[in-house]
């Protein structure tokens, strides 16, 4: 049994829907990219150590699972136009709460926030697809959505090594703290090769070759 299809009300033509939808979703992934050359260098992810670097990435997909369950029901409810929205305005203050570089905690936050606005607008774009779009073309349209996704995780991660490398970022200090490892540390700490040899020192007598004694 075909259900017939019904053109969509209040001038959202099915054009329209897949340019926004496809929007949505590229510049959520973009976001999303754009965090994996940057998240490494910032102080207060580096002073947290490799395990706490990986729950921090983990966090953004985390949390869009959690939200992508709920994101169905809100969409139910109220359409997709406004979820939509919510997600596009949730990922902006995310991202410039990203942004600041805070501390490690404060990171979480945003890119806990970040995951749920990715999950809103996700489930709200593919909505509003099959919302206002024919079942006859409605899986080109899908296609064509979901392909900017990947377009968005291609272009991010070069995009922001790029800024990096020209630009840098707010943890421009992380190569000096790079510099001050355990081993840099405990090599300065010992002072070997920092100070000149003294003459008379032991030092000296410990690297000098053993004199001949004349009979």
């Amino acid at each position: 049994m075909t259900v017939p299809y019904n053109p969509p009300t209040g001038g959202t033509t099915p054009a329209r829907a897949l340019v926004v939808s496809s929007a949505a979703l590229f510049t959520d992934m973009l976001v999303h990219g754009l965090a994996v050359p940057v998240l490494p260098r910032l102080p207060a992810v580096v002073g947290a150590g490799s395990a706490a670097t990986g729950v921090l990435f983990a966090s953004y997909a985390a949390a869009m699972i959690v939200a992508t369950l709920f994101a169905g029901r809100v969409v139910d409810r109220h359409g997709p136009r406004t979820p939509l929205l919510i997600g596009l305005g949730g990922l902006a203050a995310a991202t410039l709460l990203f942004a600041t570089g805070g501390p490690y905690w404060l990171l979480m936050v945003a890119r806990l926030a970040q995951g749920i606005a990715g999950g809103m607008s996700w489930v709200a774009a593919l909505c509003l697809i099959a919302a206002t779009t024919p079942m006859e073309k409605r899986g080109q349209s899908m296609g064509v959505a979901l392909s900017t996704i990947t377009l968005g995780v291609l272009v991010g991660p070069p995009l922001a090594g790029l800024l990096v490398e020209h630009f840098g970022t707010a943890s421009a200090g992380s190569e000096a703290e790079a510099s001050n490892s355990p081993r840099s540390q405990s090599i300065r700490s010992s002072g070997a090769s920092s100070r000149p040899f003294r003459r008379g020192s032991s030092s000296e007598a410990a690297l000098s070759p053993p004199r001949r004694r004349s009979w």
